[in-house]
């Protein structure tokens, strides 16, 4: 059944993610066809879980087979349909009805062509590559606000194949759309969306702060496990433990922990910010060689909820000192309120390179624009309607990689 309606459904109304993601591969890292990237996920003391690409050798797989294909979607695409759905449509209909489209939902989206979408030059579990010019760095990446670490696996496995190890977090705060939660002792638990009462005079005002906070030590923690190799084996959360049968021993054997990058997108802009920013004793991150802020949310500005607070207080109050990418949005410019936040937390990180990307609109920086035709993704407000989703990608994703590659060589020097 499944195959028969992926057969019938015409490509222009779901693309081919695998052969779209090769033309960017081969735009942000030429000369790479024939390398591979390596995949491997833990969970980190909340069970949550982090999703790492490496470079890495070409191999009959871990357990002596085939290699195994890594999806798109970590979960599954319905869960992730489903976990969208809850989080902008959960809160305004009863639960049963809830209940009933998310079961309508997973039956559509398990017939839908999308669900077998992969992430090419990827494998699950390959040996890790050394590197050439020394060892690795690490860049540790934290998603946006109702977001899921599945949002940028494109961009991951690119910078794996310009020579970085790159850990994608997934939050437990409540802040995504839905994360799935694994004890230590195995139990399985599933975190969905935590909706904030949006009413005058009732919006928490620390729970913004309270979540970039708690998703802020999740990307120390990422931090602490791969340089530290985490726990050998183990199948369940509670600090390190791996999925598969990698392990994460070899990872941290090939890591510099002298260039390590805190990045983010969004709220995970913000997470990043915070988790760069200067010390209460006023001295730079020694934690963070640098860092990369997406198009990030630095300012709520909640007109009902009289809400106007900048966030995350550490950055904006003691700065970021640490070299630092801004990449933002057309689209978040013509926000005032946020635009001045920005404008302020800014005027505090004194080494910073600063892009705006004309004719953008928040979600040219997600992968989400691989999974949906240009002409939906532009014509829903998505991605601009002016830019080329695709190419302001690559254009976009090209910084990151180049500015990484530069701070990685700055410290090399030192």
């Amino acid at each position: 059944m499944r195959g028969l309606v992926r057969a019938l459904v015409p490509r222009g109304l779901v693309p081919d993610v695998a052969a779209l993601a090769e033309g960017l591969y081969d735009k942000v890292a030429p000369g790479t066809a024939n390398r591979r990237v390596g995949v491997r996920t833990f969970r980190n003391s909340h069970g949550a879980a982090i999703r790492v690409y490496y470079p890495a050798v070409e191999s009959q797989g871990a357990d002596g087979g085939a290699e195994v294909r890594v999806s798109v979607f970590r979960n599954s695409l319905s869960t992730v349909v489903n976990g969208y759905f809850f989080t902008f449509f959960g809160w305004l209909l009863p639960s049963i009805v809830v209940t009933m489209v998310q079961r309508l939902l997973g039956l559509v989206v398990w017939l839908h062509p999308l669900d077998y979408s992969y992430l090419p030059r990827c494998a699950a579990d390959l040996p890790v590559e050394k590197g050439v010019k020394g060892k690795y760095p690490l860049v540790v990446w934290s998603h946006g606000l109702t977001g899921t670490g599945c949002e940028h696996g494109v961009l991951a496995t690119a910078l794996a194949l310009r020579g970085n190890v790159v850990a994608i977090l997934h939050h437990s705060c409540g802040s995504s759309s839905g994360c799935d939660l694994v004890d230590a002792d195995g139990t399985q638990t599933f975190l969905t969306y935590d909706h904030p009462s949006m009413k005058e005079g009732e919006y928490p005002l620390e729970f913004r702060q309270k979540q970039a906070e708690h998703r802020a030590r999740e990307m120390d923690e990422a931090r602490e496990l791969l340089l530290a190799g985490g726990i050998v084996g183990g199948g369940g959360g509670g600090g390190g433990g791996a999925e598969g049968a990698g392990g994460l021993k070899d990872l941290s054997n090939v890591l510099d922990p002298n260039k390590v990058v805190a990045g983010g997108f969004s709220f995970g802009a913000a997470t990043a910010g915070l988790a760069a920013s200067t010390d209460e004793a006023g001295k730079p991150c020694a934690k963070y060689c640098a860092a990369v802020l997406i198009d990030g949310w630095w300012h709520i500005a909640l007109k009902k909820a009289k809400v106007n607070v900048d966030l995350p207080r550490q950055a904006h109050e003691r700065g970021i000192a640490i070299p630092s990418l801004f990449i933002g949005s057309d689209e978040f410019q013509g926000y005032a309120d946020l635009k001045d936040g920005t404008d302020r937390l800014q005027a505090k990180v004194p080494d910073k390179s600063v892009h705006v990307m004309s004719g953008t609109r928040h979600g040219n920086f997600m992968d989400a624009i691989w999974w949906l035709p240009k002409w939906v993704t532009c014509n829903l407000g998505f991605s601009g309607k002016t830019v080329d989703p695709h190419q302001t990608y690559a254009e976009f994703v090209g910084m990151v990689a180049d500015f990484v590659d530069e701070r990685a060589d700055r410290a090399s020097a030192k």
